[in-house]
Parts: structure tokens; sequence; C-alpha cells
């Protein structure tokens, strides 16, 4: 199978790093296309009254993703750096669904055995469930 659109929402540490150079790998030398996808994430308040908070907000996500882009410009793979607004395990299926994505590639963490209802509902592990696609949980 070859993925044309691959989709990898990152919150912008490093730790997404082995996602986004994974995504470089399974693009290289393919005609896949690379979006990294931050979703700021909203609170219940009516958006006008933090325009500027969220705005600034943008500015660094937006900075930040092109900093992480760097392997896949380095490999010359075609990318985008994407920043909505939203929950985020929605809105990332949403983003998916709306931009046809073939596989999402998300940070996960493992599950601790012993106390797995804590730590199983996690935004990759909703994502997982609720994505129309292929996703893949790099662990």
């Amino acid at each position: 199978m070859m993925f044309r659109k691959i989709l990898v929402p990152v919150d912008l540490t490093d730790k997404n790093i082995p996602a986004i150079e994974l995504a470089r790998d399974l693009a290289a030398g393919g005609r896949a296309e690379v979006t990294l996808l931050h979703i700021i994430e909203t609170l219940d308040v009516p958006f006008d009254e933090l325009e500027d908070f969220y705005l600034r907000l943008e500015e660094t996500a937006t900075d930040r993703l092109e900093k992480l882009a760097e392997p896949l410009r380095m490999a010359k793979i075609a990318f985008t750096g994407q920043v909505c607004y939203g929950k985020r395990a929605p809105e990332i299926v949403r983003y998916a669904r709306d931009n046809a994505t073939d596989l999402i590639i998300l940070t996960s963490h493992r599950i601790d055995p012993e106390h797995p209802t804590e730590t199983w509902m996690t935004i990759s592990h909703q994502v997982a469930l609720l994505a129309p696609n292929a996703v893949l949980l790099m662990k």
C-alpha cells in the first residue's frame, strides 16, 4: 500500500521527531505529502474574548512547526504545517477525514499494564479508535 497523504499531529515537543522521521522515510521516493498538524486546544469561552491569546499561540506553533519540519525539508519531501483550533482528538480525526489522509502517525506512550485504565485513553489512542484511515502509533 502506498500512502499519498500522511498526517503527523504534533504537540510541538521533540518527542514528535521519531514520528516525523518515519513520515519522511515513508514519503521518500514516492509522491506522498506530509502534513504536520498542531491543534490549539480551545477553552469553553467565546473565541473572540481570547483571540489575542490564541493568535500568539498560533504564531508560536507556526514557528515551531517550521523547525520540526527540518527532516522533511532536508529530504525534499513535500510538506505543510497546519494549525487548527478545537478539541485535539476530534479535530485530528476531522482534519484527517476532510483532507483524505491515508495514514496518521502519532507519538504515543506505552500503556502501564498494572494501571491500564489510567493510561489508555490518551489523545493518540482516541484518534486510533476514531480515525477513518490507517493509524500508526509510535511508542
